[in-house]
C-alpha cells in the first residue's frame, strides 16, 4: 500500500513541483535538437555519456555526442537489408557495448516482437515473437537489473515475459491481469514493479509471480525506484 501511494502521489505532485519550483533560467536551458522527424517520441535511452537512442515509430534515432546531434540509424536485418516487418519500436536496452534488445510490435499479423543485436545495434534478428492473445499485441517497455541477468518486458493485454540469463531465453509468465502494462522497473534480482491501465503489479521473486496492488482507478505510464 505504501508503494502504491508513493507512485500515485508522485504522479500527482511532481509535475506541479517541477513547474512551480524550477527557476525560469533552468527551463530556458532546454534547446530543441535537430535530426528528429515529427513523429511521437516513444522513448529515449542512454548507454553511456555519449551514446543515446530515441524511438519514433519505426525510426531509431541515434546520438553519439551526448544528445547534441541526432541522426536516423537504419534498422538492418542480419543480411544487411532494411527491416520491413517492424511496425513500431517502443523500447531498447543495451546489455553491453555489443548486445542489445529492441521491443515493439511486428507488422506481420500484429505480433509481440523482441529483437536482438549482437554487434552494437547494427544488425537485428527476431529473438522472441508471439501472435497469441488479443489485438493489439505490443511490447511497451523492458528493464534489467544492474547485473543485466534478470530482465522483464511488458506489453498490452497483461503480457509479461522474463529472462534470467541476460536475454538468452525469454519465457511467458502469468501476470494475473489483462490490462495493458506500460512500464516496468526491475529494482533488484527479486523485486519488480510494473504499472499500466488501472493496474500496479509487484513481484518479489524475480518476476515469476505477480500480485496486483490496491490502487485508485487511474492510468500509470511510468515507474521508477531509485533503490529497493
Amino acid at each position: 500500500a505504501k508503494n502504491t501511494m508513493k507512485i500515485f502521489m508522485m504522479h500527482l505532485i511532481l509535475p506541479f513541483l517541477f513547474i512551480i519550483g524550477t527557476p525560469a533560467s533552468a527551463l530556458s536551458q532546454w534547446n530543441q535538437v535537430s535530426g528528429l522527424n515529427s513523429d511521437d517520441i516513444k522513448f529515449v535511452r542512454s548507454f553511456d555519456a555519449n551514446l543515446f537512442y530515441a524511438g519514433q515509430n519505426v525510426s531509431l534515432i541515434k546520438s553519439t555526442d551526448g544528445g547534441a546531434n541526432w541522426a536516423t540509424s537504419q534498422i538492418l536485418d542480419m543480411s544487411g537489408s532494411p527491416m520491413v516487418v517492424l511496425a513500431e519500436i517502443h523500447d531498447i536496452h543495451f546489455i553491453n557495448s555489443t548486445t542489445a534488445f529492441m521491443a515493439g510490435v511486428s507488422s506481420t499479423s500484429n505480433q509481440y516482437v523482441l529483437y536482438r543485436s549482437s554487434n552494437g545495434g547494427v544488425n537485428w534478428t527476431p529473438w522472441y515473437t508471439s501472435g497469441s492473445g488479443s489485438w493489439p499485441r505490443i511490447f511497451n517497455r523492458m528493464d534489467f537489473e544492474s547485473t543485466n541477468n534478470l530482465g522483464v518486458c511488458v506489453g498490452t493485454n497483461g503480457r509479461i515475459i522474463k529472462t534470467s540469463d541476460g536475454g538468452g531465453i525469454w519465457s511467458l509468465v502469468l501476470s494475473n491481469t489483462t490490462k495493458d502494462i506500460y512500464d516496468v522497473c526491475v529494482i533488484d534480482a527479486m523485486n519488480v514493479v510494473a504499472v499500466g491501465d488501472e493496474v500496479i503489479l509487484k513481484s518479489t521473486n524475480g518476476g515469476v509471480n505477480w500480485a496486483p496492488q490496491a490502487m485508485p482507478s487511474t492510468w500509470f505510464k511510468s515507474v521508477d525506484f531509485p533503490s529497493a
